[in-house]
């Protein structure tokens, strides 16, 4: 596997928690299903046994469980009561929901290599549920430090991969182009010098660019720079025709309605 690759998506990507919440089944549970994010669980008490891919596992309480977008699995409770919380998230690179689904890191995860890290990550959702001050904001942070720790593991005993490695060509193919944007994010950014960089033809990146990140690269850097002018405006050093000129914007008023499109509130109200 590319760890250099790996370490580059994961520092692209943001984390969405869709939705998450504790399950508590009985003896008689048997569920065969599906999901269309990704999904974490991580057993409170009572076993579980997880089936996927003719593969069998085994959850105690602590041990977690990764599943991705469209995996099919088929999950029973082994003991009288079994109790496990989850949570349904997007791992977001661009517009492409799924950045993680070519690498291998579904699967088990034994308490005993995440022991700390799951324990934190479930206090804190304690405390969410409880509807504790910056629960949410907290909540999340654990819930990342948790996954990162899954990924890690997975990384060091790895599995048979359970999804296709297109995504992770694709990827590899325009790296030097994420690198090339964020680092000239302050310049008027062509299709024409991107394509070139990626050895395509102009026609061809736009498509490729458009079906590996989930927008055409005008919107992905549209929306970078979106993101970089939100952080100088909390920085509150500059004005909004200065953010608007660093940011390769000949025209204020220009930045200021993508800034509104994106924001819902034009820049100068942002704070």
């Amino acid at each position: 596997m590319n760890i250099e690759l790996v370490n580059y998506i994961l520092g692209y990507t943001t984390v969405e928690i869709k939705k998450c919440g504790r399950a508590n089944k009985d003896n008689n549970w048997i569920e065969t299903s599906s999901k269309s994010c990704y999904d974490m669980w991580a057993v409170l008490r009572g076993r579980i046994q997880i089936s996927v891919n003719d593969c069998e596992y085994e959850l105690k309480r602590g041990d977690a469980f990764l599943l991705y977008p469209n995996m099919v699995y088929t999950a029973t409770t082994i003991t009288e009561k079994a109790e496990f919380l989850y949570v349904n998230f997007d791992f977001v690179m661009g517009n492409n929901p799924k950045a993680l689904e070519s690498f291998p890191f579904a699967g088990y995860v034994p308490n005993e290599a995440i022991e700390m890290k799951i324990s934190t990550f479930i206090s804190s959702f304690n405390n969410y549920m409880a509807k504790k001050p910056i629960s949410s904001f907290e909540f999340k942070g654990q819930f990342i430090v948790a996954l990162s720790h899954i990924i890690l593991y997975r990384l060091d005993n790895p599995e048979t991969q359970l999804a296709s490695t297109n995504t992770q060509r694709n990827i590899s193919r325009i790296h030097d182009v994420l690198s090339y944007i964020s680092k000239n994010i302050n310049k008027k950014i062509l299709n024409s010098e991107l394509a070139e960089l990626s050895k395509m033809s102009e026609k061809y990146f736009i498509g490729f660019f458009k079906k590996t990140m989930g927008m055409t690269p005008s919107k992905y850097i549209t929306k970078e720079k979106m993101k970089k002018a939100a952080f100088m405006l909390y920085e509150q050093k500059y004005s909004v025709k200065e953010i608007s000129q660093k940011l390769g914007y000949s025209d204020q008023y220009v930045f200021s309605k993508v800034f509104s499109k994106t924001y819902r509130t034009p820049p100068s109200r942002f704070i």
